[in-house]
């Protein structure tokens, strides 16, 4: 059986982890590939053995993403001009995980909006896995269009609650809520891919922060707060992957997530794998965007009991408390729920 994953592919943490572990999770049932959007580069290998080349020369060439890239198998045929080819070559398509339903995505590349919707692909090839909207609210402009396509989806997921009520209001159908593909691998399994990054000391106890929407003047007080009790030093990613002779892909992520003494975050995926890696951690609302935007967030610490990790959830924040027991058994029920959900989905052909 072969089967082809759409998802977005571009240089961002979360959506190549999750890209890694849904191809891992789907390889059970068959051959698996990512399916790509334009022509690749077939020369990724070359590529990435001239950079590392490079960097150990001058340390000024970033070779960490393209050498995590090789983890992908990606399909022969791409979206932009193998329509007519795609149906056939696969058995069954599988769109998620992350935000490709999220409109915002689509503005600046239509081919986008068609493809994620299956629509190169017959009613019985169609399967969703754990895709995103990333808001709880779509447009009254998208209302219509995501209506009469997603009903056609015969094996229907989301990732977040407020995505399976978007979902019952659009066509009075109910959609499971799935875990993202990253809470489907153990913390063994990331421990295998994880690569610590060159010249950054990590030996040294450390506050690990990843925010997407910058650190505000509330997290900088609170962080400044917790350098000083517990004498840490501070790595800033957005520093360091600003600084062309640091090279942080998704593999060096995973390794200073897993070894630091605290995470403090916005961000889904940091949340993820600190949970994952069982670290003590701070989740904050990301500034900039709308309450919306905060969905996945919401399932995610409702689903795990972790409420006490979102700072503003009125309640007390258990700083270094990393107990996720009650976390860890849900998740069991979580996987298992996935794993049904694609076996039921594989065997239907």
């Amino acid at each position: 059986m072969k089967i082809g994953i759409i998802t977005i592919i571009d240089k961002n943490y979360g959506n190549r982890l999750q890209n890694y572990a849904a191809q891992e999770v789907l390889k059970q049932y068959g051959e698996v590939e990512t399916i790509p959007f334009v022509k690749r580069d077939k020369q990724v290998f070359g590529r990435w053995i001239i950079k590392k080349l490079l960097y150990n020369i001058k340390h000024n060439f970033s070779y960490a993403w393209e050498e995590f890239d090789l983890k992908i198998k990606y399909g022969q045929y791409q979206i932009d001009k193998d329509e007519d080819k795609l149906c056939k070559h696969y058995d069954f398509v599988c769109l998620g995980s992350d935000q490709v339903w999220n409109t915002d995505w689509y503005e600046s590349n239509p081919l986008r909006k068609k493809a994620c919707l299956l629509s190169f692909f017959n009613r019985e090839q169609k399967v969703c896995f754990a895709p995103s909207f990333g808001i709880s609210e779509i447009g009254e402009e998208w209302k219509e269009w995501f209506s009469e396509n997603i009903k056609d989806i015969p094996y229907l997921s989301v990732r977040e609650t407020a995505g399976a009520q978007i979902i019952k209001k659009l066509t009075g159908r109910s959609a499971e809520v799935l875990i993202d593909p990253t809470l489907m691998l153990g913390a063994e399994e990331w421990m295998k891919i994880e690569k610590a990054p060159l010249h950054i000391d990590c030996e040294k106890k450390y506050i690990f922060t990843y925010f997407l929407g910058g650190i505000t003047e509330k997290v900088q007080k609170q962080l400044d707060e917790v350098t000083n009790k517990y004498d840490c030093s501070v790595i800033n990613i957005h520093e360091i992957i600003h600084n062309s002779f640091m090279n942080i892909g998704p593999s060096e992520f995973l390794y200073l997530v897993h070894h630091a003494f605290l995470i403090m975050t916005d961000s889904f995926h940091a949340s993820v794998f600190s949970f994952i890696f069982e670290k003590p951690f701070l989740l904050f609302a990301r500034s900039g965007i709308d309450n919306g935007m905060m969905s996945r967030m919401d399932t995610l610490i409702h689903t795990f009991g972790l409420e006490r990790k979102y700072t503003d959830s009125g309640l007390e924040n258990e700083l270094l408390e990393c107990d996720y027991s009650y976390g860890f058994n849900k998740l069991l029920e979580e996987r298992k729920k996935v794993n049904d959900f694609l076996g039921k989905a594989f065997k239907s052909k």
